[in-house]
């Protein structure tokens, strides 16, 4: 349900991002350690589609998780280059952020987004006109790091850690074939695909293989479109 919100006082006339305020993310942690939970990484994709989406939400005059084309935030997380399966967001608007945490803290839907304990990373933004702020937090489950792709050699070079102690193996599935990596080293956690130039446009979905005899998929995206999608191309 979109909710409308009124200006008290516009001191300036353009929305421009509020850099001076605290970082969500101990406040966000604090949360979630007081129930035992997971501490989340800052992640930079994350952060710059919040921010982008609360300049766009200021300037529509709304709270909505509905952007301004139809796109969800899985969606926009998608058109920044993010390849994770799962988004979590919440938004608020307040004088400060102590007041829209309060505020987060007394919703049961908001407060079960922040303690969800799957989450692993988050990402924050916001924007102001005159004394009017919106927030927009994202959250997600990561469970590769430093993830990127690069053309080598005639082919896609597709490579990063995989973090679950419970991986046996990477998968990756290039449309409908599944590739074995180039390169896996168990200790650490690294590996590597070689996928032809040809499957750049395939939509893949990178995984592994569980101790448990399970394939999870942990990242999906279209190799061409990650290496133009966001300049930051290692994956924090």
């Amino acid at each position: 349900m979109m909710k409308r919100y009124s200006f008290i006082l516009v001191l300036l006339s353009a929305a421009i991002p509020l850099v001076s305020e605290p970082d969500l993310t101990e406040p966000l942690n604090n949360i979630r350690a007081q129930r035992g939970l997971v501490i989340l990484k800052g992640d930079k994709v994350l952060s710059l589609v919040a921010s982008e989406y609360a300049r766009e939400l200021l300037e529509r005059k709304i709270l909505s998780h509905q952007g301004r084309g139809g796109e969800r935030a899985l969606d926009r997380y998608r058109n920044y280059g993010g390849t994770s399966v799962i988004i979590g967001e919440i938004i608020g608007s307040g004088v400060d952020s102590n007041v829209v945490i309060r505020a987060w803290q007394q919703s049961p839907a908001h407060l079960g987004a922040i303690i969800k304990a799957d989450w692993t990373h988050l990402g924050w933004g916001t924007a102001r006109d005159g004394i009017n702020r919106i927030w927009v937090v994202l959250f997600t489950v990561k469970r590769v790091e430093k993830l990127k792709v690069e053309k080598k050699n005639g082919v896609f070079m597709l490579s990063g850690f995989l973090i679950p102690e419970e991986a046996e193996q990477p998968l990756l599935f290039s449309g409908i074939n599944l590739l074995s990596p180039s390169k896996w080293e168990p200790e650490t956690g690294y590996f590597s695909f070689s996928i032809p130039l040809q499957s750049g446009m395939d939509y893949h979905r990178l995984g592994y293989s569980s101790m448990d005899s399970q394939i999870r998929i942990t990242d999906v995206f279209y190799p061409e479109r990650l290496l133009t999608s966001f300049p930051e191309r290692e994956r924090q």
